[in-house]
């Protein structure tokens, strides 16, 4: 009920980086984001602000009861992006789930 808005959408757009699963590819969609993951983009997930850096998105796969949510959660740290991360919790299980730019 007292959730803070997120930063303006455009702060978590760009291309982010993991060496586990590669790159992800984050766009302003509406009034939330879409991350592009995987080569040419072929897993999308739609985020929908959650509480302010916190977005939430609905993971598929068989690991993934229907109607579950997971979180992404933002960190931004500098100007032009240097050192913020994302963390993609449905994908962080081993600790993986971190992108950075």
């Amino acid at each position: 009920a007292d959730a803070s808005a997120p930063q303006p959408l455009e702060a978590y757009t760009g291309t982010w980086q993991n060496p586990y699963y590669g790159e992800a590819v984050v766009e302003a969609s509406g009034d939330g984001l879409v991350v592009h993951l995987g080569e040419g983009g072929e897993t999308s997930l739609e985020l929908v602000p959650w509480d302010g850096d916190v977005f939430a998105f609905e993971p598929s796969g068989e690991n993934a009861p229907a109607d579950s949510k997971s979180s992404a959660t933002f960190v931004l740290a500098g100007a032009g992006g240097a050192g913020d991360t994302m963390t993609l919790q449905y994908f962080d299980t081993n600790h993986l789930g971190t992108w950075t730019r």
